[in-house]
């Protein structure tokens, strides 16, 4: 996902700086596949976090007496 949002950060300078549409359109387009790369992050951040204190209850271990 950084290096989609960097080339994309690329190409909005390049089509800033030589006033390139088509190439300001093609950054817009990938756009979408950035968010839904975002949404999909951070729904598996979520789940992980769900599924933490289940995990420390297995496999963590007990603490010394």
């Amino acid at each position: 996902m950084c290096a989609l949002a960097g080339r994309a950060m690329q190409g909005a300078t390049q089509a800033l700086l030589q006033a390139d549409v088509v190439l300001a359109d093609g950054v817009i387009g990938e756009h979408d596949k950035i968010m839904r790369n975002a949404a999909r992050a951070e729904q598996d951040a979520f789940t992980l976090l769900l599924c933490r204190p289940r995990w420390l209850a297995t496999y963590a271990p007990s603490p010394p007496p």
